[in-house]
């Protein structure tokens, strides 16, 4: 992922924008939204709550009906883009599958992002 200093839509900005408003009572990743916005901009937008499975499953999907995209995506279309993505950046074989099982274990427990080395 790219930074793009300067831009409003930066996706490492917005990024960490997000991660300062999670709950930090809650230590999942995938927090439910407050109902109402916050009083002020240091309180956090969600609640001691994490999402549920089925929410986190079609997220995606109603993403992209909402957006009105040319097709529908899924939480798959993101996994296969972003192996692809691993791969061309020159990450091996053996590392993307290790990072897809760590993602799948750590993803639902921690906010700390799994980093890996290229060895290409």
């Amino acid at each position: 992922m790219m930074e793009k200093s300067g831009n409003a839509k930066c996706p490492v900005s917005l990024f960490m924008m997000y991660k300062e408003k999670l709950n930090p009572t809650c230590k999942s990743f995938w927090q439910r939204p407050k109902i109402t916005a916050p009083d002020n901009d240091s309180e956090p937008w969600y609640i001691n709550s994490q999402l549920g499975k089925n929410t986190l499953g079609d997220k995606v999907k109603s993403v992209s009906l909402r957006a009105n995209c040319s097709r529908t995506y899924t939480n798959h279309c993101l996994r296969a883009t972003s192996i692809t993505t691993l791969d061309t950046a020159g990450f091996t074989s053996r590392d993307i599958r290790c990072q897809v099982t760590i993602q799948r274990l750590v993803s639902r427990t921690t906010r700390e992002p799994v980093k890996l080395r290229k060895w290409r």
